[in-house]
């Protein structure tokens, strides 16, 4: 007796994994949500749940993710679904939607990424969105990168700054009314590939758009701190425009970074500000959910700090925040938007988190990684894992995701034209 210990000391977190492995569909036609109650369980009260995606080109795990945007929305209540997609162009877009300027077809098709929209097994989800925009219980659609890549905010950005710009910062915009403008249409120029002959010294003219952008925006500090809509489009622009600089500079690390730092900012003021009542999903990539990166792992693969990082060190929105990883164990992934080939996922180490799941034989399942964590004895123990991009490296990943979810084997994109 002095020598036994119990069962669930005795445990190791091979074991404790392969226990807390909920079997789940990942079919998006299957309405049943009995296997998602323990995903339920672990979300509590989160007003925010994160999903991510190994990679922008796997298929499968994109059909997943429409089934429990399903879920979250009909039996829990989640009304806002916020893509890593121009900031900018969604939120005007679902504005002029709200006022049937605008069809969700090309709300969608127009703005959100090329990588979802033209990829077949994401249709499902978009036709659904379509279907859900109206009724009792709409599913309202916004984003919050902060590059600006849609085709809403081309062409209605110089109106929107000048207009506001105008109303705002009035003395501004009158001594300075011939030089804003010109640089509004060199930048919106931009945008469209247009001014690259243009504009003979980009890095200049970088510099001194940003700097009347900050100008403006300690305008709109000072003098309209109540305009916070306004204010965050104008933070959200100058920090495109830095990442830009930064590029063109051959810094990517830091333009990363600053791309991270400004999403953060946009789904904070999506929390707290538009959409303060409502429950929200966020659909984005693993490497820009990650709550930590170790310090090896960010030197290893220069990877900037993430917005989930900076999300869930904010203790005002911490707490309200539930993120869910994706990983996998074989298959193929290929992007539907660009000129990427089908690369071979990696195939797991030996004493890997997907290597202890696949000895269960269980397809697809979802693990409750702060259940895990819970347990100082497993917190911060260390084992290999696919983090982002089909890369696995060891690390102790309990505390960089809040829950974990395992597809078998992942296809890739099959290209599709869009929502029709």
């Amino acid at each position: 007796m002095f020598f036994s210990c119990h069962p669930s000391i005795c445990q190791d977190l091979k074991t404790v994994v392969q226990d807390n492995s909920h079997e789940i569909s990942i079919n998006p036609e299957d309405s049943s949500f009995d296997d998602l109650l323990y995903l339920k369980d672990a979300i509590k009260n989160a007003r925010v749940v994160i999903l991510g995606e190994q990679d922008h080109g796997d298929g499968t795990t994109f059909l997943a993710k429409t089934r429990l945007v399903k879920f979250l929305h009909e039996k829990l209540g989640y009304n806002v679904l916020a893509f890593e997609s121009d900031f900018i162009s969604l939120d005007l877009a679902w504005a002029q939607l709200k006022d049937k300027k605008l069809s969700v077809k090309e709300a969608i098709n127009r703005n959100v990424y090329p990588v979802w929209t033209k990829c077949l097994q994401c249709n499902g989800l978009f036709k659904y969105i379509e279907v859900q925009s109206v009724g009792l219980n709409p599913l309202n659609i916004t984003g919050f990168d902060s590059q600006i890549t849609g085709v809403t905010a081309y062409w209605n950005l110089k109106k929107l700054l000048l207009d506001s710009i105008a109303h705002l910062t009035p003395l501004f915009f009158k001594t300075q009314k011939t030089y804003i403008t010109n640089q509004i249409d060199t930048a919106i120029d931009l945008l469209g590939g247009g001014a690259k002959l243009k504009v003979e010294k980009p890095k200049e003219f970088y510099e001194s758009f940003i700097k009347s952008l900050s100008i403006i925006e300690d305008n709109l500090t000072r003098g309209y701190p109540e305009n916070k809509s306004f204010t965050i489009f104008i933070k959200s622009i100058k920090s495109f425009h830095v990442q830009m600089l930064h590029y063109l500079n051959g810094e990517r690390l830091i333009s990363g970074q600053e791309r991270d730092q400004q999403m953060a900012q946009n789904l904070t003021w999506l929390m707290q500000e538009k959409y303060a009542k409502e429950k929200i999903i966020v659909w984005a990539a693993n490497s820009h959910i990650i709550k930590n990166y170790q310090a090896e792992i960010n030197k290893k693969y220069n990877a900037p700090f993430s917005m989930g990082q900076i999300l869930t060190r904010n203790p005002e929105v911490a707490n309200q925040v539930y993120i869910i990883g994706f990983t996998g164990y074989t298959g193929t992934s290929k992007r539907a938007f660009g000129s990427e080939r089908v690369f071979k996922i990696t195939s797991p180490k030996k004493n890997s988190l997907e290597s202890w799941i696949n000895e269960t034989k269980k397809e697809n399942v979802f693990i409750d990684f702060i259940k895990l964590r819970s347990d100082d004895k497993y917190r911060n123990e260390t084992f290999y894992m696919n983090f982002k991009n089909w890369f696995d490296e060891k690390s102790a990943w309990l505390n960089s995701y809040d829950g974990m979810i395992y597809i078998n084997n992942i296809s890739p994109c099959e290209t599709s034209e869009g929502l029709e």
